[in-house]
């Protein structure tokens, strides 16, 4: 009987001891996947810091008060082929030649 119970204790013992290294194990792989997601965030807000400062860079180094010269003909062009496709040689309409 006294080594029946010895051989419980140490059944039980074991037990436990393997309990806690599975317990360890999976604090250790939560905690490594916590700090993958902060690493991950870090990143992306890195990331989206230097996009949205190059977006930045050209706008500062332009002069604010731009004049803008529009040619009526480019613009009477575009107007006119309004049809959502590319036309590559459209001929303008009859009223712009006649007009100038």
């Amino acid at each position: 009987v006294e080594a029946k119970a010895q051989r419980r204790r140490e059944r039980e013992e074991a037990q436990s001891r393997r309990r806690l290294q599975r317990e360890a194990e999976a604090r250790r792989r939560e905690e490594a996947l916590q700090q993958r997601a902060i690493d991950r965030q870090v990143q992306n807000e890195a990331k989206h810091q230097r996009r949205s400062r190059r977006k930045q860079l050209p706008l500062s180094n332009q002069p604010q008060n731009d004049v803008v010269e529009v040619d009526l003909r480019e613009s009477v062009a575009d107007a006119s082929s309004s049809s959502g496709r590319p036309q590559r040689h459209k001929r303008p309409p009859k009223w712009f030649s006649e007009g100038v």
